[in-house]
């Protein structure tokens, strides 16, 4: 079957660790956008900040997957075009707890502002975003509970495995990055596979037709719900094993060649 689209995360496939995107990368999804191809991004990310930016930069349209699967944004408007919100109740519950301890860094998201603990966060992830202290969190409208993967797997594993178990409404996935593991929390009917279908049928797609790209555990539900798998070479061994095949790092521009072979189908 021809791939019509592809959908790739952002963090550690196109966004460095450093917050770089590469000029050649940009340039690449340009020019498949250009022949005819559909390319979207899905983020752990809020769509203010880097990733608005480079949609207005090369100039996509289309709706984008953001905040874990969260929401839909289309990036022709810039506005929420589908979004999944935690319950008021279970957002109540997991802040108290999460809250327990000092030990890592707990974020929460709604509308264009992030809450934390103290009113003040790493710039790595707050781009775009007004900063407010998680006491004045509103409760209604939270698509996000997060905490940010900075962390030993032997501090976050105990917690994500609890959470999973006293909250199997919600949808938690364990978050990777440079310095270690975190995790996302969502509503049940949010997440990367659950925001790919409501795209798919936003876009006239079969899921069949779409390319999945990502590297982190996160993007397991993203590359299951997608008719051809790709792990960045830089992914782990669990993403790699489901995939259809891999390409290089996020630093060797491992997303030109995904690109490539999207046209090859």
């Amino acid at each position: 079957m021809k791939i019509k689209a592809i959908v790739s995360d952002f963090d550690g496939t196109i966004v460095s660790y450093e917050q770089k995107i590469s000029l050649k990368v940009e340039m690449a999804i340009a020019s498949y956008v250009a022949s005819g191809g559909i390319f979207s991004i899905a983020t752990g990310r809020a769509y203010e900040g880097l990733l608005q930016s480079m949609c207005h930069r090369i100039g996509l349209k289309t709706p984008q997957i953001v905040r874990g699967g969260a929401e839909i944004v289309s990036a022709e408007t810039d506005e929420v075009v589908w979004g999944k919100y935690i319950p008021a109740i279970d957002v109540k519950e997991i802040i108290s707890r999460l809250s327990s301890s000092d030990q890592y860094i707990l974020l929460a998201e709604s509308g264009k502002d992030l809450f934390t603990r103290d009113g003040v966060a790493d710039p790595e992830f707050a781009t775009g975003a007004t900063i407010k202290d998680i006491k004045f969190l509103p409760i209604d409208n939270v698509p996000k509970i997060a905490i940010p993967p900075l962390y030993d797997a032997q501090l976050i594993e105990p917690i994500l495995q609890s959470l999973i178990t006293e909250f199997p409404q919600l949808h938690i996935v364990k978050t990777t990055g440079k310095k270690g593991v975190g995790m996302d929390i969502n509503d049940g009917g949010a997440g990367k596979k659950a925001a790919l279908f409501a795209y798919a049928e936003m876009m006239s797609l079969d899921p069949q037709e779409i390319m999945g790209l990502g590297d982190s555990f996160n993007d397991l539900p993203l590359l299951s719900a997608c008719g051809v798998k790709v792990a960045m070479g830089n992914a782990p061994a669990e993403l790699k094993e489901v995939a259809d095949f891999s390409v290089g790092t996020q630093a060797e521009d491992g997303v030109i060649e995904a690109i490539e072979k999207a046209l090859s189908f």
